[in-house]
C-alpha cells in the first residue's frame, strides 16, 4: 500500500487464498489485476489472456539470514541439498512445484534413449545442413547459369548491332537497308508504290576537313536526328557510311507527296547547326525513285535513285530529283568521262596552254596564265567547264591541281630562261587542293624542281575558298607567304565578295570576272562596278587583273580606270608552250633568242 500510495495510486484489495484463485476472481470480474508468483504468472498467463508485466518491487529471490559463524557452512549444506533434490523427482522441491505450480511429474528417459535422440537429432541436423548446402550450390550455379544466358543474349545483340546498325549514328546499315528494301518490295500492292530516296550532304567534305572528323561526326549524328524527326513510323532511315543516307518509303499512294518530303527534308538540313562552338551550314541533294514504276530490280532502283541525286547535286546542291532515264543516260556519260578522266592522266592526253596577262598602261607582257586542256583520242577536245567539275566531284582535281603545278613551274621556267627573265606564272587552285594538307609542301617541291622564284609563282583562289573560314586557310596563306609565292582571287564579285578577308588575309592580287568586263563600253552600270572594284582593290594595295578583255575599247577604258593587267583574246589567245616563243618576241621586241 505505501508502495502503491508513493506512485500516487490508488486500489482496492481483493484478497484470496492461493495463485490460481486470483486467475478466478479476474474471470469472474472481481479484479482488475493480480499479484503472482513470477513462475506462476509466467506458466499460466496466456491460458488466462492476461498480460505478463514486471513490477519493481516483487522479490526474485530467497535469502537466509544468520550468525557470520553459521552463514558460509549453512549456505554450503542448503546449496548441496538444492541440488540433491533437483535431481531427484521424487523430492520436496518437486512436490513443493507440483503443488504450487500444477506441474506434472515425468519419468526421467534412460541414458540410452538420450543419447539415440541426439544421434538422430545430430544427423537430422546434418542431413537438413547438407540440403541447405545443396541448394545453395544449385542456386549459385543457377545464378550463374543466368549470367551466361544473359552474357550471351548481351553478345548476340552486339553483334546483332555490329551487323545491321551504324555505329555512329545508331541507324540501319547497308545491310539492313536491302532486307528492309526486299521486304518493302515482296509486300506492295497494286494500289500503291514503294519510294527511295538518296540523300548525299552537299560540301561534308569540306567542312570535315577544315574542321576535323569530331566535328564531321557531329554533324552526321546531327542530320540523322533531324531527317528522322521528319519521317513516319514505318519509313526506314539508312546510312550507307560517309555523308550518304537513303529513306525507303512504303505505301505511297500519292508520289506527289514525295516531292513535300523532300522539301522538308532539304528544309530541316539547311537550318544552322551549332556545333563545337560554332555555327556550320550543310545542304543536301536528294534523288528520288519509285518501285515498280522506275525499276522491278531492287538493285537497278538503288542505281537509278542515286542517279536522280548526283542529277541534283549537278544543279548545285541543295535540291531534290525524281529519277528519269534521261539522268540514266547522262550519269552513264559521267561515270564514261570519270573513267577516262583518269586514264588520260596516265596516257598523257592532258596538255597545259598558256594565255598572257599584259600592262594595259605599257603593252608588255608580264605573265602567263596556265590553262588545262584535254584531247580525248576519240571525243577530240573536251572543254574544262566538262570535266572540270566531274574532277572536282571525284576528288581527282588534286592530282590534276598537282601536275598542272608542276608541269607549268617547268615549263614557265624554260621561257625565263630563253624569252623573259621577268616573266610571271598563273595558275589556278582548286578548294580541295588548296585544303589538301601536302598542298604548300607540293608547291615548295613543284618550284624547287625547276628553280623557278617563288616570286615569280601567283596561285589564284576563287572567293568559295574564303567560305571556309576556319584556321588553316590562315596558316596555308601564311606558310605561301613565307615561301615568297603570291596569292590572288579570281572571279572576284561572281560570288560571296566580302571586304574583310581582303582586310585580313595575305592576298595580292585582285582579278575581275570577265562578265563585268564584257559590257563596260556599253553598259554604264558594269562600267561603274568595273571601275568601283579596281579603286576598292588599289585602297587595300592589291594589284588588279581585268579577264575576258576582248576589244580595244575595253582595253583603254580599264587602263584609263587605272586597271594594272588584262587577259584576253584582244591581246592572245591561250596556246601550247611551243607557240608562245613567237608570242613573246612580238611583245617584247628587245627578245631575239629561241627556245631550245
Amino acid at each position: 500500500s505505501r508502495m502503491m500510495a508513493g506512485f500516487g495510486l490508488t486500489f482496492q484489495a481483493v484478497y484470496v487464498p492461493d495463485f490460481p484463485a486470483t486467475l478466478t476472481a479476474i474471470a469472474e470480474g472481481r479484479a482488475e489485476v493480480a499479484v503472482l508468483n513470477r513462475v506462476f504468472g509466467a506458466l499460466n498467463a496466456d491460458r488466462a489472456g492476461l498480460v505478463d508485466t514486471g513490477i519493481i518491487f516483487n522479490p526474485i529471490e530467497i535469502r537466509y539470514i544468520g550468525s557470520p559463524a553459521l552463514a558460509i557452512p549453512l549456505l554450503d549444506t542448503l546449496d548441496r541439498y538444492l541440488a540433491r533434490y533437483k535431481h531427484q523427482p521424487d523430492s520436496v522441491y518437486h512436490r513443493s512445484l507440483e503443488h504450487w505450480l500444477g506441474t506434472v511429474r515425468r519419468a526421467a528417459l534412460p541414458v540410452w534413449v538420450v543419447w539415440v535422440l541426439g544421434g538422430v537429432g545430430a544427423a537430422l541436423l546434418l542431413a537438413v545442413g547438407g540440403v541447405g548446402l545443396l541448394r545453395r550450390q544449385i542456386r549459385l550455379r543457377t545464378r550463374e547459369l543466368v549470367e551466361e544466358v544473359n552474357e550471351r543474349r548481351r553478345a548476340e545483340w552486339q553483334l546483332n548491332r555490329m551487323a545491321f546498325y551504324d555505329s555512329l549514328t545508331g541507324l540501319p546499315n547497308r545491310a539492313l537497308f536491302r532486307e528492309r528494301l526486299l521486304t518493302g518490295a515482296e509486300v506492295g500492292g497494286r494500289d500503291w508504290h514503294m519510294a527511295l530516296l538518296f540523300l548525299d550532304l552537299d560540301r561534308f567534305k569540306a567542312i570535315n576537313d577544315s574542321y576535323g572528323h569530331g566535328v564531321g561526326d557531329e554533324l552526321i549524328q546531327a542530320v540523322a536526328r533531324r531527317f528522322k524527326c521528319c519521317l513516319r513510323e514505318g519509313d526506314t532511315l539508312s546510312r550507307m557510311g560517309g555523308d550518304e543516307f537513303t529513306v525507303i518509303i512504303p505505301g505511297i499512294r500519292d508520289p506527289d507527296s514525295l516531292g513535300r518530303l523532300a522539301r522538308r527534308l532539304i528544309d530541316c538540313c539547311g537550318e544552322v547547326f551549332h556545333l563545337a562552338g560554332r555555327e556550320l551550314y550543310c545542304s543536301v541533294s536528294i534523288g528520288i525513285a519509285l518501285y515498280p514504276e522506275d525499276a522491278r530490280d531492287l538493285d537497278d532502283l538503288i542505281r537509278h535513285a542515286d542517279a536522280a541525286m548526283y542529277q541534283a547535286k549537278a544543279r548545285g546542291g541543295g535540291h531534290y530529283c525524281f529519277y528519269s532515264r534521261d539522268i540514266t543516260q547522262r550519269v552513264c556519260q559521267r561515270l564514261a568521262l570519270e573513267a577516262d578522266l583518269h586514264r588520260a592522266l596516265r596516257r598523257e592526253e592532258l596538255d597545259l596552254h598558256y594565255q598572257p596577262l599584259v600592262q594595259l598602261n605599257g603593252g608588255r607582257v608580264v605573265g602567263l596564265e596556265a590553262l588545262l586542256r584535254w584531247q580525248h583520242p576519240t571525243r577530240g577536245n573536251i572543254p574544262p567547264d566538262e570535266f572540270i567539275p566531274v574532277a572536282e566531284e571525284t576528288g581527282l582535281i588534286v592530282v590534276l591541281g598537282e601536275w598542272v603545278l608542276i608541269r607549268a613551274c617547268r615549263e614557265v621556267a624554260r621561257l625565263r630562261r630563253y624569252h623573259c627573265q621577268e616573266l610571271r606564272l598563273m595558275v589556278n587552285v582548286s578548294s580541295r587542293q588548296f585544303c589538301s594538307e601536302r598542298f604548300v609542301a607540293t608547291v615548295a617541291a613543284a618550284l624547287a624542281d625547276c628553280g623557278l622564284p617563288a616570286a615569280c609563282l601567283e596561285l589564284e583562289i576563287t572567293e568559295g575558298v574564303f567560305l571556309e573560314d576556319h584556321l588553316d586557310i590562315h596558316r596555308v596563306l601564311a606558310e605561301l607567304r613565307r615561301l615568297g609565292v603570291t596569292v590572288a582571287i579570281d572571279d572576284f564579285g561572281t560570288g560571296y565578295s566580302c571586304l574583310s578577308y581582303l582586310k585580313r588575309l595575305p592576298i595580292d592580287v585582285l582579278k575581275i570576272d570577265r562578265s563585268f568586263v564584257s559590257d563596260i563600253t556599253s553598259n554604264e552600270e558594269g562600267a561603274q562596278i568595273a571601275a568601283t572594284i579596281i579603286q576598292m582593290a588599289h585602297t587595300f594595295g592589291l594589284q588588279v587583273v581585268a579577264e575576258g578583255i576582248e576589244t580595244a575599247s575595253q582595253a583603254a577604258y580599264l587602263g584609263r580606270r587605272g586597271c594594272d593587267l588584262g587577259q584576253g583574246y584582244h591581246f592572245a589567245r591561250p596556246l601550247p608552250v611551243d607557240q608562245l616563243g613567237t608570242v613573246l618576241g612580238d611583245w617584247q621586241p628587245q627578245s631575239r633568242q629561241v627556245m631550245g
